[in-house]
């Protein structure tokens, strides 16, 4: 059996492919496989995971748990604490759910695992070719309760919800977990997001870890599940929809749990499929018009015929349609309906979602014990403060900023910007009294408002900030450092700047995260010695912005302003898809920073610069000019200001590696502000030993001069002084006619008032 399970994962995508943009379905198999596939110990640690189940199920203390678990208890066996971690765009956005559904979650959890929800009156009994089934008395109470923390890691009072406000608040992956997350060991992490994303053709609402993939070093920031706010509590964003309760959070949290869905095995009939006795396996095949499976006014649905039902104890065999007790060898095929009620299947309706079996919650026990003993000791639910009696939390001071009433993500403005504040402050109740100080510089200083408006900074630099937050349960005063960051609108660039490749010594701004960043390359290049790479990653659950953000520029009065720019990428091939789905978008900003606009967006399809994906294995290098594209973007659509700003942004989404090179600016394009890439310039060979050819295209007949420089910027050499026509040029180098030594020196070729520079290489 161990080898059938979670064998069903390409099926499902591939099925699901065609149409579930519509529909939002379960991710964690296709999680699951993806990382069986980065972490080889954890194909290992599932296969052991399932021997110990398998052996458990033959024990007598199997045979006490099963007993137990039909006796209805008043108290829970477990109880987990829970923090849920909000993430949302502006501050008033819909995303930014309230504590109340919060709340209504924790609440529809509780009574699921209960068998206290009120759709149970919807499980089914009957017969089926002759043999009678009782969904009623399969289901069980879990004996598990879901509390918010009220302590955090550190000790202090919360009420178990964390908001984050960020850009990727519509991205979810496993990354933008790691960016808020309590220990894993001690808290049942939960992060509520817009949209997950799990690669091209696919709309997730979901997905978990397994307990046996917990607490490895890959995996000890992600534990937990993600879901979106559409399907989490049963208000707000989120309504009751295709069933009583909106149970997708149940269903990730019986994977957090150790469940499978019953028809793990898709590619057969298995009766083993989820490893769970009295979960009748069941066959799924989803088609266009039926992508679920809303089969509830077809009472005796069944899509598997060959369920042989029996669960192995000692020397007997019970079987679940009555109390009667068989010998070993008394095998009875029963051929029973698809549990259409349980919560770890995909049927709609009002049948649907509304039971664990008593196995199933024989089996979220034993991965309790073995994984998740921690959480539920007695120590941890006392460090978290789950027990009662609960107290009162002061608030936790946060604040958003935004401007005209939009948001500002990134936190940054010019001097002299109108910047409204608003308060974000969270755990306990809401605040009675705010006290701002926004720092040096600015005008008014301080503030006694909730949302303070139209504060001005008459300075440049980093921002400190300090709010201080009253409610009935206390005071609490914090200080954020580096809290916004006010750039000057002097010393711009002019355009006509043409860089070999971005460098942080030219005024660039690189942003990536822990693993991966921006790095400095010789290797694959499109002109000159350098150019700046992002490593791809393999796993296509990323979704990380990385960006290079331009210094300011001087684009007043521009009659034909643009940026031009070469790069090369190469989508990968990824588990479960057919490519990684990476983009790049192109912005723009006249305020510092404070807000972008696209000038061009690039999806993977237009991106990649190789004519079909790359394995993950393999380490893309462009190896000529023509793996390279180029990005120009002029005109109307960049603004003639004196302030502007560029930003490259790049959305890894699974592929390979980006390479970006040879970058430029311009007012207009013309014979009066051309750069290297306007007239195609190249110098081949380079290096060279004796003599190389530069070549170039004018746009139009001018006075061109093309001499040589060296290091210390003497020129050594004059190569051509005259006016040229229209078209292609080249002019030879001979290094043999100035008595030039080895080393590093630098064509400049002036056409009209536009000077081009290139480096060479004698040898």
């Amino acid at each position: 059996m161990i080898k059938r399970i979670l064998l069903g994962t390409s099926v499902l995508i591939s099925a699901f492919s065609a149409y579930a943009q519509n529909v939002k379905v379960c991710g964690t198999d296709q999680y699951h496989e993806e990382q069986k596939a980065l972490n080889p110990d954890l194909k290992a640690a599932e296969a052991q995971a399932m021997a110990v189940w398998n052996a458990y199920k033959h024990s007598d203390e199997y045979r006490i748990a099963l007993g137990k678990s039909q006796k209805k208890s008043s108290a829970p066996k477990y109880i987990i604490p829970v923090v849920v971690h909000v993430f949302y765009g502006s501050p008033g956005s819909s995303d930014n759910i309230s504590d109340a559904q919060i709340q209504s979650e924790i609440a529809t959890l509780n009574k699921s695992f209960r068998n206290l929800n009120s759709d149970t009156v919807n499980r089914r009994k009957g017969e089926i070719n002759g043999v009678p089934f009782d969904f009623k008395q399969t289901a069980g109470d879990a004996e598990i309760e879901f509390r918010l923390a009220r302590k955090d890691p550190n000790g202090n009072c919360t009420n178990g919800i964390v908001r984050v406000q960020s850009t990727n608040f519509a991205d979810g992956n496993d990354n933008l977990k790691k960016t808020s997350v309590w220990d894993t060991k001690r808290y049942f992490n939960m992060w509520v997001v817009n949209s997950i994303n799990r690669g091209p053709g696919l709309a997730v609402a979901g997905y978990a870890q397994f307990p046996f993939f917990a607490g490895g070093a890959w995996s000890a920031l992600t534990d937990g599940i993600m879901v979106i706010n559409r399907e989490f509590g049963n208000v707000g964003t989120s309504s009751p929809g295709q069933t009583p309760n909106v149970t997708t959070t149940t269903h990730e949290a019986g994977h957090w749990l150790g469940l499978f869905h019953p028809f793990q095995a898709q590619d057969s009939c298995e009766s083993e499929n989820d490893g769970i006795d009295d979960t009748p396996p069941t066959f799924f095949d989803p088609t266009p018009t039926e992508p679920l499976r809303n089969r509830c006014n077809i009472p005796l649905f069944n899509t598997c015929s060959n369920d042989k039902y029996a669960i192995t104890i000692s020397d007997t065999i019970i079987i679940n349609k009555d109390t009667t007790i068989i010998k070993r060898d008394s095998l009875i095929a029963w051929d029973r309906p698809d549990m259409q009620e349980n919560f770890m299947d995909y049927f709609i309706g009002n049948c649907a979602s509304n039971m664990f079996t008593k196995q199933q919650i024989a089996r979220m026990h034993q991965c309790i014990e073995l994984y998740r003993r921690q959480m539920v000791s007695q120590e941890n639910l006392i460090a978290t403060g789950v027990l009662d009696p609960v107290t009162a939390c002061a608030p936790v001071p946060a604040f958003g900023i935004n401007v005209n009433n939009l948001v500002a993500y990134e936190r940054q403005a010019c001097v002299d910007t109108e910047i409204n504040f608003v308060d974000l402050s969270y755990n306990g109740t809401a605040g009675t009294a705010f006290e701002w100080n926004f720092g040096e510089g600015a005008n008014p200083q301080t503030s006694t408002a909730k949302n303070p408006v139209s504060i001005k900074y008459s300075n440049p630099g980093n921002k400190t900030i300090t709010l201080k937050v009253t409610n009935a349960a206390g005071t609490t005063t914090k200080v954020f450092e580096n809290a916004l960051s006010i750039a000057s609108s002097e010393s711009l660039k002019e355009p006509a700047y043409n860089y070999d490749y971005p460098t942080l010594a030219d005024g660039w701004i690189f942003k990536g995260d822990a693993i991966r960043q921006w790095e400095e390359t010789s290797n694959g290049v499109f002109a000159g010695y350098k150019g700046i790479k992002l490593r791809g990653n393999s796993n296509a659950m990323t979704g990380t912005a990385y960006s290079i953000v331009s210094p300011s520029f001087n684009f007043k009065d521009a009659t034909n302003p643009y940026i031009k720019f070469n790069y090369a990428f190469a989508p990968n091939i990824t588990t479960g898809t057919t490519t990684s789905s990476d983009q790049m978008v192109v912005q723009y900003s006249v305020n510092c920073g404070l807000f972008w606009s696209n000038l061009r967006t690039l999806n993977v399809a237009a991106l990649q610069t190789v004519p079909s994906p790359l394995s993950a294995l393999v380490d893309f290098v462009p190896v000529n000019q023509s793996q390279w594209k180029e990005v120009l973007v002029s005109g109307a659509t960049i603004p003639s200001s004196a302030n502007v700003r560029f930003r490259i942004n790049f959305f890894n989404e699974g592929g390979n590696n980006l390479y970006i090179d040879n970058i430029s600016f311009g007012r207009k394009v013309g014979v009066d502000d051309l750069n290297a890439n306007d007239i195609n310039l190249t110098v081949y060979p380079n290096p060279f030993n004796t003599t190389t050819q530069i070549s170039y295209n004018l746009p139009a007949a001018a006075q061109t001069t093309v001499e040589v420089y060296d290091l210390i910027g003497k020129k050594v050499a004059n190569l051509f002084n005259g006016k040229q026509n229209e078209g292609v040029q080249q002019v030879t180098f001979d290094r043999t006619i100035f008595g030039l030594t080895n080393g590093m020196y630098f064509v400049k070729i002036k056409v009209g008032e536009s000077i081009i520079t290139q480096k060479v290489m004698v040898n």
